[in-house]
């Protein structure tokens, strides 16, 4: 296993620690957040949930509706999410 998928491994299961933890205590977590989540997933289909295992091809198939979906995603909710990765890779 490499680096980079390491580190992919690390910030899923740190998310998803997050996710556990916001849910357990009545927080809800924003759709976008889940999605990027079965995203990270479908990179290792030992985790990849079958229901979800072909979001990556379809985020292929069709890249402007992905960006459009991107564009979609408030600024600061997306360093905030790139902060919590960076602090678990260091």
């Amino acid at each position: 296993m490499d680096g980079g998928e390491e580190q992919l491994r690390a910030a899923l299961r740190e998310i998803e620690r997050l996710m556990a933890e916001a849910r357990e205590s009545g927080a809800s977590v924003e759709k976008w957040v889940e999605q990027f989540v079965d995203e990270l997933r479908a990179a290792f289909p030992e985790q990849a949930d079958t229901d979800h295992a072909g979001l990556a091809g379809r985020i292929l198939s069709d890249p402007r509706g992905s960006i459009v979906a991107q564009g979609r995603i408030d600024p600061a909710t997306l360093r905030t999410l790139k902060d919590i990765i960076a602090a678990g890779n260091g």
